[in-house]
């Protein structure tokens, strides 16, 4: 069902309910039964051989008249697999003599991977540079549904720019939605609002899946530049919906990874803030949405209803929840709950098996509040929140579990740059800031990047303030793998981190970053005299920013991206001392404050400071006591399947 789009769009929900309990996705991937002479066009049969998915096919008179279809012959395959069983994987590829001599079997190679014959009919992309003629007709491809969509406006434009790959073919742009950008050092100019002209070259194998080949399904061939006709399994089926381009395109707001759901935090309201609303190029071009109101409002979906247990609580109950409600949101900066989307996906299994670790009050207030908020229905959506509004926590699996995310096999490529990352010893060599600072910056930005294309630095996205912030401001693949489980670090090294030591262990693991990685992240180095970061600290903004509560606040937001525009993204990386943060935040502080009539901006002296932080820290525990009558369950530590949401009769 998951590799079917939007399969559940037409169904009743109790249908979907029923569906969903049967936890398909928990099992291993199945195969898929095709006529060939009938699916091929249909089917991406190399792709499905890519991914070890098994395909079945009947072999017909049909099949062995047709060339097209030579490469998979029953007959050739079986003399392959002899060859690699007596030969070996490498020898075995290369063609037998016998065969090589053979003039008829090269005719197998006038088709292509896509079983069309080489050159019909379509052009190669050439890559391109990153700008679009202001003129030029632009479209988005998609991969899992052979169709493609226009791509109208200049926000579109400017946001696909930063995500994906595209490539000028006939004088069309097309974006390619399943090649997103990877971070590299041309690709940290334009994390840091540089224009870098770079060309965007693609593998042949690649560029036929980009376009709609010319043997796709009837009905799903474009014909630029004013046809947009998606097939039956991408369209919402509904009559009403035919020749509406705009209600058949998916979200502009897709996910850098490629994968459908991850949209945006709405607009923030009040004092609260997301590192993904900001209005700066790098957030608003993903987080604009212009034809959302002609969107149908998405299908929340928890990947199993056996998250959505509720507790029923009485009208009493429910009224001294509010209250506290109202208490908590005082601590909380006086913040309001946006509406949660329902459209991230986090992988099934993760939340099958993770158990949710929350390690300080403040966190675990958080969560239970959140869970009496009646737009959070799901722990799904609590999740959610957290991440985007930079909440500090930790999904660990059992190690039992370990081998379900394990992936089948790991690429020779990928071995050895795994290796690379992940040998004896491994850490991350600490940062040197140099003779007063010279070519810090540099050092900084190459450290950076190298860094983040590490699997196990997901974590950071769980890991709130500043860390969680860049998680999200370095392109939301790397929050998407956080959503999708753990990395190779956990699952082929055992690298991770794991609670073996605590005294009551769960046995229990994740992904985890060296303390030389997290300062490389944030930039942490040592003078030769005193301490500097790039990047605020946990601890430092808890020491000196007196507008952070343990969430990301609409003032902390613009405070980093300004060290993002301003210093970072210009080469001119600052790394600050613990007063030069403490005299940068009050700055940011008597700004808020001007024009009110209570001016929070003091920031006092350190045992001030010190005082403050204990007085937000005891009304946390105070309030997490309070909770605690509700939520029966310990919160610290508890697996996300067991978590019971309470039902208030209001």
């Amino acid at each position: 069902m998951t590799a079917c789009f939007q399969w559940d769009r037409e169904l009743k929900n109790d249908t979907v309910r029923l569906l969903n309990g049967y936890q398909l996705e928990r099992f291993d991937k199945r195969g898929i039964l095709a006529h060939l002479a009938r699916d091929w066009r249909e089917l991406s049969i190399h792709f499905l051989l890519s991914q070890n998915v098994p395909l079945l096919y009947p072999w017909t008179a049909k099949e062995e008249v047709d060339l097209r279809f030579a490469c998979l012959a029953p007959s050739i395959l079986a003399a392959f697999k002899e060859r690699r069983l007596n030969l070996g994987n490498e020898e075995a590829e290369r063609l037998p003599d016998d065969i090589a001599s053979d003039p008829g079997f090269h005719q197998v190679f006038q088709y292509s991977y896509f079983l069309e014959e080489q050159g019909e009919n379509y052009s190669k992309p050439k890559g391109g540079k990153l700008t679009i003629p202001k003129n030029a007709l632009a479209f988005m491809k998609d991969f899992r549904t052979w169709s493609i969509r226009p791509v109208s406006t200049k926000k579109e434009r400017a946001s696909y720019l930063k995500l994906y790959h595209f490539g000028f073919i006939d004088g069309k742009a097309i974006f390619w939605r399943f090649r997103p950008l990877a971070l590299s050092l041309e690709e940290l100019a334009r994390l840091m609002r540089e224009n870098i002209a770079a060309s965007m070259d693609v593998d042949s194998v690649g560029s036929a899946s980009i376009l709609t080949f010319p043997s796709a399904p009837e009905g799903s061939v474009i014909s630029f530049p004013s046809s947009f006709t998606l097939p039956p399994s991408s369209s919402s089926g509904r009559e009403s919906d035919q020749g509406s381009p705009s209600v058949k395109s998916s979200q502009l707001t897709e996910t850098v990874s490629g994968k459908e759901g991850m949209a945006p935090p709405p607009s923030p309201r009040g004092r609260s803030a997301s590192p993904r609303a900001s209005t700066s190029r790098g957030g608003a071009a993903r987080g604009e949405q212009q034809d959302s109101a002609r969107h149908p409002p998405p299908r929340d979906r928890s990947p199993t209803p056996r998250l959505n247990v509720h507790v029923l609580l009485s009208k009493e109950e429910g009224l001294r929840i509010d209250a506290w409600t109202d208490q908590v949101l005082h601590v909380m900066e006086d913040q309001h709950f946006a509406e949660l989307q329902k459209n991230h996906l986090w992988k099934p299994e993760f939340l099958d098996h993770a158990f949710l670790l929350l390690d300080t009050p403040n966190a675990r207030v958080r969560f239970r509040l959140l869970a009496c908020y009646s737009g959070a229905k799901t722990i799904g959506a609590i999740l959610n929140f957290a991440l985007l509004r930079c909440i500090p926590f930790r999904l660990a699996v059992p190690i039992s579990s370990v081998p379900v995310f394990r992936e089948a096999r790991l690429a020779p490529a990928e071995r050895a740059l795994a290796e690379s990352y992940y040998p004896v010893g491994s850490g991350s060599v600490p940062l040197e800031y140099g003779r007063n600072g010279e070519g810090f910056s540099e050092r900084y930005a190459v450290r950076f990047l190298d860094l983040l294309k590490r699997p196990h630095v997901r974590r950071i996205a769980s890991m709130g303030g500043a860390l969680a912030w860049l998680a999200w401001k370095s392109g939301d693949h790397l929050v998407q793998d956080f959503m999708n489980g753990p990395s190779i670090q956990v699952t082929q090294y055992g690298r991770g981190w794991s609670d073996g030591r605590e005294a009551n262990p769960l046995f229990i693991t994740s992904d985890e970053l060296s303390p030389n990685d997290l300062d490389v992240l944030l930039g942490h180095v040592w003078d030769g005299t005193t301490e500097r970061w790039v990047w605020p600290s946990e601890a430092i903004l808890w020491e000196y920013c007196s507008f952070y509560s343990g969430e990301m606040t609409e003032e902390l937001d613009r405070c980093l991206q300004y060290i993002l525009d301003a210093e970072v993204g210009k080469g001119k990386a600052q790394a600050r001392t613990k007063n030069g943060w403490y005299q940068f935040f009050r700055r940011t502080a008597r700004l808020s404050a001007k024009g009110k009539e209570k001016d929070d901006s003091k920031g006092g002296d350190a045992e001030s400071r010190r005082e403050r932080r204990r007085e937000l820290e005891a009304e946390f525990e105070a309030q997490e006591e309070k909770l605690g009558s509700i939520f029966k369950d310990d919160w610290a530590r508890i697996r996300v399947r067991d978590i019971r949401l309470p039902g208030i009769c209001r």
